[in-house]
């Protein structure tokens, strides 16, 4: 067993160094969001895990924002600002949720699904 997770963690190691941006951004959007949902429906009975989902979430649109807003970035205009305000409304609900609001991370799941 241990050969094969070292043979999978060699393989996922080389698939990021040859993968190209978007395919690198495409993943990580997967993985989070996955723990989002998985942490969201555990919430109840691992809530500092649900709140780490959260976090990761966030940070990864932090990321994003931050490179959008980055005066080298490519994108068109139009796309920058709205990535960074779709960046403002993660915060902006991920703060809401961290506080106990009775929303849920429907919308958050949306949005990463449709990056």
């Amino acid at each position: 067993m241990a050969n094969i997770s070292a043979a999978a963690t060699g393989y996922k190691t080389a698939m990021i160094a040859t993968a190209g941006p978007r395919t690198i951004e495409a993943a990580a959007f997967s993985m989070v969001t996955e723990e989002l949902r998985t942490a969201a429906t555990r919430a109840d009975v691992d809530y500092p895990g649900y709140i780490a989902a959260l976090s990761k979430n966030l940070s990864l649109w932090t990321i994003l924002a931050a490179d959008a807003a980055h005066s080298g970035n490519r994108l068109p205009l139009e796309l920058r600002a709205a990535v960074i305000r779709l960046a403002a409304f993660v915060r902006g609900h991920t703060m809401r949720l961290q506080q106990g609001g009775l929303i849920g991370v429907e919308a958050l799941v949306e949005i990463n699904d449709n990056m």
